[in-house]
């Protein structure tokens, strides 16, 4: 396996992994979208991004990086939209 091959799949084990943080961590959406409702270290859910869990934050944080996610603010409620490979891993 070439050096490419093996960053290739470590990053592909990074944002599966991301993902499952964040699934562990927030309130599932409905089950044909891959949404993800803001939740507090207790379990609350929450609107804003930053008062969120920190797992939820830094598993957010690395999938807008990579392309992955983003936030969605809506009038009622703020939720996290998986996007590309990443909703692979909710099996959806």
């Amino acid at each position: 396996m070439s050096t490419q091959d093996l960053t290739a799949r470590a990053f592909e084990i990074a944002d599966e992994s991301m993902v499952e943080l964040l699934a562990s961590h927030s309130v599932r959406g409905s089950a044909l979208a891959p949404t993800f409702g803001l939740s507090d270290a207790d379990g609350r859910e929450v609107r804003d991004l930053e008062d969120s869990d920190p797992a939820i934050q830094e598993a957010f944080e690395w999938l807008e990086a990579r392309g992955l996610a983003e936030l969605v603010e809506g009038e009622v409620d703020t939720f996290i939209l998986l996007k590309g490979h990443a909703v692979e891993f909710v099996g959806i």
